[in-house]
């Protein structure tokens, strides 16, 4: 008893879900109902990640970018100088998320799911990334030195609504991300290009990451599911040539 072989019409275990519609023709209301209604909950039993990547514009259909180049007026650099053409830099993100229903539909979970954004940067004064984003981590960052940029960005621009920004919250977070495109500048860029040599030459980094964290919470019969995804864009320097 209880499985497909015993006449069962519709039924679920874990992540799969059988229905017995289609072994004739599909004419009543009440039976296509119940279909549409067993394929969402089919596409809901399981939370999918966030995604989230740098984009050359604001625009949620705009191409990923991978490097983002920043020129100086000289390759090296002594105390008190500042080479950098651009003081900050204006970065686009693009922030998608798929689970937009609550596999069970109740309206409170659905009030209570939420993304999440943080910013940071790869830096020599930086710290190594503690315990509470460890387990999240891209392998080729678990060893380097960071430093949480987001309340220095303190507010993205949205695609669309200008005039309508995303201000960073008081616990250094961007809360209620949406399904689109955001403009940020990141503040002072040249105090994490530069680096100090062994020998005690001054120089500036041959890449340096600006990585976007995002977490996504969603209920899926009740239970909160949180994943969260990581995306980088790499500063890589341009000089500007002696003219003869």
């Amino acid at each position: 008893p209880n499985d497909v072989r015993n006449n069962y019409y519709l039924y679920s275990k874990g992540n799969v879900i059988y229905t017995g519609a289609g072994h004739s023709a599909v004419t009543g209301d009440d039976e296509i109902r119940l279909f549409i209604n067993a394929i969402v909950a089919a596409a809901n039993v399981t939370a999918v990640q966030p995604e989230v990547s740098f984009v050359n514009t604001l625009d949620p259909s705009a191409r990923t970018e991978s490097v983002h180049y920043y020129m100086t007026d000289q390759s090296t650099w002594t105390t008190g100088e500042a080479n950098t053409l651009e003081t900050n830099a204006d970065l686009n993100i693009n922030v998608k998320d798929y689970n937009m229903v609550s596999a069970d539909l109740d309206q409170d979970a659905l009030k209570d799911q939420e993304m999440v954004l943080k910013f940071y940067i790869e830096d020599e004064n930086g710290q190594l990334p503690d315990n509470s984003i460890q387990n999240t981590l891209p392998s080729e960052l678990r060893n380097r030195k960071l430093t949480d940029i987001t309340e220095k960005i303190g507010s993205l621009i949205p695609y669309g609504k200008e005039n309508e920004l995303l201000y960073c919250s008081a616990d250094g977070k961007f809360h209620n991300v949406q399904n689109t495109a955001y403009s940020l500048t990141v503040p002072g860029i040249e105090t994490y290009l530069r680096k100090t040599e062994e020998d005690g030459t001054q120089d500036y980094r041959k890449s340096c990451k600006v990585w976007a964290q995002v977490s996504s919470t969603v209920y899926l019969y009740g239970e909160p599911k949180t994943s969260t995804v990581w995306a980088s864009i790499d500063l890589k320097q341009r000089q500007l040539f002696d003219l003869d």
